[in-house]
C-alpha cells in the first residue's frame, strides 16, 4: 500500500511515519507552502504533478484541508484526515 502523505506541522508526524513504515505502508511526503488556503492554483498544479507520478491509495493528513480534500476529490483519491 502507497500512501501520500502531506508533510505539514503536526505533533505526532514523525510517529504515525514509522507506524505506517511498521504497518507495511510506504508513503511519500507532500508539502506546498499554500495548505492552509482554500484555494490555489499553484497547489492544485503541484499535487497534480505528485499523483501523475505514483498510484496512491490514499491520501492522508493530520487536520482536515479544503484544498487538499478537492485535489483528491479531483483525482478520485481516497483522504483521510486525523482530526
Amino acid at each position: 500500500m502507497k500512501i501520500l502523505f502531506l508533510d505539514s506541522p503536526a505533533f505526532a508526524k514523525l510517529d504515525m511515519l514509522e507506524a505506517f513504515l511498521e504497518c507495511g505502508v510506504s508513503y511519500s511526503l507532500f508539502f506546498h507552502e499554500a495548505y492552509n488556503e482554500r484555494q490555489n492554483s499553484a497547489y492544485d498544479q503541484a499535487f497534480d504533478e505528485a499523483v501523475s507520478k505514483e498510484r496512491f491509495d490514499f491520501v492522508f493528513s493530520f487536520n482536515y484541508f479544503p484544498i487538499l480534500s478537492n485535489c483528491c476529490k479531483r483525482h478520485n483519491i481516497k483522504y483521510v484526515a486525523y482530526v
